[in-house]
């Protein structure tokens, strides 16, 4: 995933800056280049190529269907569980298969989809949690010792990876990673 490698990029610069090892970047560089060179590129599939523009006009797609909802609901949203039904009243849904597109009920971009969803006052909720835990692990990577700076260092880099990913998929509400970013911030707070 395209989206994957640019949210690696942008925490291992992050990570290697906090540390103050910049140099490794370099050889990152390196690797990440010989990597993509050695890439397959006969096989014959649109998942592999990463020059594929399929998935970039689905999800331009996607954005101007949420910023359309949200110009028609932005003050207090469609509600989370109603996002699917918004959207099959839009006619962004086929009405024959609405129920059965996995991609119904959301949209690939988080903050697009809180602001659909829960209007101008969840959005900026959502904002400020997200300031929250970033201010969490600024503070205990350059005001602690110990286990705390390694914590914040991995909450501070946990959040803007995830940040940057989910400018492009729905990161922020896959379970398994709203469990890590909260337990994270949990064992960050608890040193």
């Amino acid at each position: 995933s395209r989206s994957a490698f640019l949210m690696l990029i942008v925490t291992l610069i992050m990570f290697f800056t906090l540390i103050k090892r910049v140099r490794y970047l370099a050889l990152f560089a390196v690797f990440f280049a010989v990597g993509i060179f050695f890439l397959p590129k006969d096989l014959q599939s649109e998942g592999v190529n990463l020059f594929r523009t399929a998935s970039i006009i689905a999800r331009s797609d996607e954005v101007n269907s949420a910023i359309t909802i949200i110009k028609g609901n932005w003050l207090f949203g469609v509600g989370f569980n109603a996002y699917r039904f918004v959207k099959r009243d839009y006619g962004f849904l086929k009405e024959e298969a609405w129920q059965n597109v996995h991609s119904g009920g959301g949209t690939d971009n988080s903050f697009l989809f809180v602001l659909a969803t829960a209007g101008i006052f969840g959005f900026l909720s959502f904002m400020y949690l997200l300031y929250k835990m970033f201010s969490l692990g600024k503070t205990s990577f350059y005001k602690l010792g110990g286990d705390s700076k390694a914590l914040g260092l991995v909450l501070l880099c946990s959040v803007v990876g995830i940040g940057v990913n989910s400018l492009f998929l729905n990161s922020f509400f896959y379970p398994s990673i709203t469990a890590w970013i909260f337990i994270l911030a949990g064992l960050t707070e608890k040193e």
